[in-house]
């Protein structure tokens, strides 16, 4: 991995297209301050092997995008309330992780293509979700389904026409 943590900042999954996003965009080191709602983790790049831009960056959403598998920790129907906030069946507030829309506005006016692959067997509800967070604008490529996260990849690379080595992943599992 070309990636270094440099500090643990919560005990929530990695967002790891934080550093991608930084590292990227700026080709220097990250900022040593973060806020404790953001991304868990800082990452820098590995200086003595740094890496070339993406061009195709994919997401998974469930503990890389909002804190909670979306086919248990939260209740469909979703809806927006005229406070701007979505909640699902029960009336609770269904929360993202602070730092997302910044990092996806960023990553696309820079230019990447941005995509979704996510293993979940709640493809209306991930689809909702991220059609009510304002989303959708952002992703270029969507796989939302169950199964292998090599089906989603092999789909994303016929779909998109980017080799394989040039997909960069952000995943709970890194």
């Amino acid at each position: 991995m070309l990636w270094k943590q440099v500090r643990h900042l919560g005990k929530t999954p990695t967002v790891y297209a934080t550093a991608l996003l930084l590292a990227t965009a700026t080709r220097a080191h990250l900022c040593q301050q973060q806020s404790p709602k953001s991304s868990p983790n800082i990452f820098i790049p590995d200086q003595n092997n740094f890496m070339a831009q993406p061009k195709l960056i994919v997401f998974d959403l469930d503990y890389t995008l909002w804190p909670f598998w979306v086919d248990t920790h939260v209740d469909p129907p979703f809806r927006m309330a005229s406070n701007g906030k979505v909640y699902d069946a029960h009336k609770k507030h269904v929360k993202y992780y602070e730092d997302v829309p910044d990092i996806l506005k960023k990553l696309h006016s820079e230019g990447f293509k941005l995509g979704i692959a996510s293993r979940t067997g709640a493809v209306q509800e991930a689809s909702d979700l991220t059609r009510l967070f304002n989303w959708d604008q952002y992703f270029h490529y969507r796989q939302i389904y169950p199964g292998s996260k090599i089906t989603h990849f092999k789909k994303l690379h016929s779909r998109s026409n980017i080799m394989l080595d040039s997909i960069q992943e952000s995943n709970e599992d890194h």
